[in-house]
């Protein structure tokens, strides 16, 4: 999701500059090194993806809060084409401004190149002014051709299974498999894919974002047999074979059987030694500024009020927390917004590393987000205003990734069916209108689904359906948004009883009761629901969207400003999803569906309702006119400029906990104290009449200040329960779960 375009394009040119500036520093001549410090790293071979090296360096003159220690992939770089991969400040060794001595230990992914560490100073703001003063020996990959990122694919067979993995080289590639872990009686070769800086768009994807990303292997598994649990590697002979997984096959179609399975969106990346990624997911000064400095507290609290970018470390958390509660998962669906790599193969390689102990156990069923496809001029129904948010990558680094059983090239749609589930995932964003392919798809499959065979419907995709955020009434706003995919979709989803929508962009969770046209339509006298209900599932990792409304709109049933993902457990008559916090795997929100043995929809009753039907619900102002970036900016612009010339205020923010370290998981809690005291500041601004205008009078009064006391119950661990009243959470142990 991104947020306020003006504030984000503002930063995306920063990003861009920032890459070229720093590439520029970077490539200056070698004789700045005869007077830089002692600088080494433990070893020069990665023996393999995911060790820890450590760097050292002494004898370094002015140890300054501006040194950084940052890795460069590949070693030969040419730094006016490529940014470095990620730093850690050389004071976060407790030595270094001291006595110009310290070390740092990093973890070292296979990048399939050459690499080495940097020491550079004089690093103080986003324009990448700072000078290199040493250099480590290069440290190479033992096997370049590791097999790497390996994941599952379902495709529309049942009887098959895709893995994918990546080399450097082609080789030989092949997947191996059989029913006893050792013995693999199977064996299939893979085809080989990749892409070329030539084959995207723009931005910093063909630019400073680019390394190879290497060769994506893909390999079917055919053959395979219902309910069965299947061992499988992949490799070459000549470069090497991954170790063990094994998966378990859906169970037969008719089933009885129970499926179990996990859904997320908006998860992004987070590199589990604390670096920081350059420049990533830092668009502005917090990539480049060091702790505690006033440019850097500034930028934080700048993030904070605009939902900024930061590390995604959140979503490190929800990933292990996932890895606990994998066993006995035969499903990952992920609706969008993946990585948030946004140009930057390190990005992705990250990814895939963070996701790699859940996606080799189950096959990963994705839809593209807006981080994934958007760029102006490639197809998709945001080229005006023009959307940038994939960082140039037009959807093409994701689908050469991720081997979904699409309808074709760039027709980012498909279903399957997963026990007693029939799953309908598609891309908001291509056109979905009627008249669109996109349209004329997604009623053929509602017309072809057996429902005596999936009695369960679920509708997957990435932008809202239903949201209590009151962010835009554009088309690309989040009210904007769902009038017009409500407008395309809702009668279709009615008509052919969809049971459950799961979606993001929002970066919150939330669930509606059983609805349509903005009314709960309750439950049929045999228990089944007259309505689809929404989930709003874009908690994963990414940081908080402060936009949600402060009064919730009556059809919520559950609202929760947590990170988390949702998992599901679904026989043929009963549906029983948790969304879960990945903090403390506490359930924060438990619902079940259910329906009778032998339910057959009637789309007559469901047409004739449609016919009949008159909403008499009336929606507040903020569901209708939602709150806009210029709006908005009437009292948070006003308020950012004090924090330029109020030393106090930049005292009491120091000691924050995203100021201290804005790489944290993002909790409420963490936020909330950044939000506390400007929240005083909008209250004196406010005061001021003959400064402050009737509409930042009204913003505050009818939104804002209600939004931060909404805030504060969720930071005192509450959550939105049914009928909008507020519920402590129910602890469940992972492990003791559906």
């Amino acid at each position: 999701m991104l947020r306020r375009q003006s504030f984000g394009q503002k930063f995306l040119l920063c990003l861009a500059t920032l890459s070229c500036h720093l590439a520029a520093a970077l490539s200056r001549p070698a004789t700045q090194l005869q007077d830089g410090p002692q600088f080494q790293v433990n070893t020069t071979i990665l023996r393999r993806s995911g060790e820890w090296v450590e760097v050292s360096w002494s004898g370094m003159r002015s140890p300054s809060i501006h040194d950084a220690v940052a890795l460069v992939v590949p070693a030969d770089v040419d730094y006016t084409k490529t940014a470095p991969a990620k730093h850690k400040w050389a004071s976060d060794s407790p030595t270094h401004l001291k006595d110009g001595s310290g070390s740092l230990k990093f973890r070292l992914l296979n990048h399939r190149a050459d690499m080495k560490f940097t020491m550079v100073t004089n690093l103080t703001n986003w324009l990448g002014l700072f000078d290199v003063v040493a250099e480590s020996e290069i440290i190479k990959p033992a096997n370049p051709n590791e097999p790497l990122q390996g994941h599952l694919a379902r495709t529309e067979s049942l009887s098959e299974m895709l893995v994918q993995w990546t080399t450097r080289d082609k080789g030989y590639p092949v997947v191996r498999w059989g029913i006893k872990s050792g013995d693999w009686s199977y064996n299939a070769s893979a085809t080989t894919d990749t892409y070329t800086r030539e084959d995207l768009c723009g931005g910093v994807a063909n630019s400073t974002g680019y390394i190879n990303p290497g060769l994506f292997h893909t390999a079917k598994m055919s053959g395979l047999a219902p309910d069965t649990r299947y061992f499988y590697a992949y490799g070459d002979e000549d470069f090497a074979f991954s170790e063990e997984f094994s998966f378990v096959t859906a169970p037969p179609p008719g089933s009885d059987a129970t499926v179990k399975l996990l859904a997320i969106a908006d998860l992004g990346f987070c590199e589990e030694d604390g670096s920081m990624t350059w420049p990533g997911n830092y668009p502005n000064a917090v990539a480049v500024e060091p702790y505690g400095t006033d440019v850097q507290i500034i930028s934080e609290v700048q993030n904070a009020l605009h939902m900024g970018w930061v590390d995604y470390c959140a979503a490190l958390i929800t990933a292990k927390r996932m890895q606990e509660d994998i066993d006995g998962r035969t499903l990952i669906v992920h609706n969008g917004d993946v990585s948030y790599a946004e140009g930057f193969v390190y990005g992705w390689n990250i990814f895939m590393d963070m996701m790699g102990p859940l996606v080799q156990k189950a096959p990963y069923m994705l839809t593209p987000g807006n981080h994934e496809r958007d760029w102006p001029g490639t197809g998709t129904r945001f080229d005006f205003p023009p959307a940038y948010d994939s960082g140039g990558e037009c959807g093409v680094a994701y689908d050469k990734r991720f081997p979904m059983p699409l309808q074709g090239k760039d027709k980012e749609w498909y279903s399957f069916d997963h026990g007693p589930i029939h799953f309908l995932q598609f891309s908001t964003e291509h056109d979905f209108a009627p008249g669109s392919e996109q349209y004329a798809w997604i009623l053929r499959d509602l017309q072809r689904v057996d429902r005596s065979v999936t009695p369960w419907l679920v509708a997957g995709f990435h932008r809202p359906f239903y949201t209590d955020s009151v962010y835009g009434n554009s088309d690309s706003g989040d009210v904007g948004f769902t009038d017009a995919i409500r407008a395309a979709l809702e009668r279709l989803f009615f008509q052919f009883q969809v049971d459950v929508t799961m979606f993001g962009h929002v970066h919150s969770y939330s669930r509606t009761c059983p609805i349509f046209q903005r009314n709960c339509m309750g439950y049929a006298p045999d228990s089944s629901a007259n309505a689809p209900v929404h989930m709003l599932i874009g908690h994963a990792g990414a940081p908080y969207s402060w936009t949600i409304s402060p009064e919730t709109p009556p059809y919520y049933e559950s609202v929760a400003i947590q990170h988390g993902y949702l998992r599901v457990a679904a026989n043929r008559t009963t549906m029983h999803m948790e969304a879960v916090n990945s903090l403390d795997g506490q359930v924060v929100d438990d619902y079940t569906l259910t329906k009778p043995s032998g339910w057959r929809p009637n789309q007559a009753a469901q047409l004739a309702t449609i016919a009949l039907f008159h909403s008499n619900y009336t929606p507040t102002w903020l569901e209708l006119s939602g709150i806009n970036g210029p709006a908005e900016d009437l009292v948070l612009r006003p308020a950012e400029a004090l924090l330029f010339s109020d030393p106090e205020l930049l005292h009491s923010l120091r000691n924050a906990t995203l100021v201290k370290n804005p790489i944290a998981y993002d909790t409420v809690e963490a936020l909330y104290q950044i939000f506390e005291p400007i929240n005083s500041i909008f209250q004196d601004r406010l005061a001021d009449s003959a400064a402050t205008s009737e509409a930042a009078k009204f913003f505050y009064e009818h939104y804002f200040r209600d939004l931060f006391a909404l805030y504060r119950e969720h930071r005192d661990g509450l959550v939105k329960g049914r009928n909008s009243s507020l519920v402590a959470p129910v602890r469940v142990p992972v492990g003791q779960n559906v």
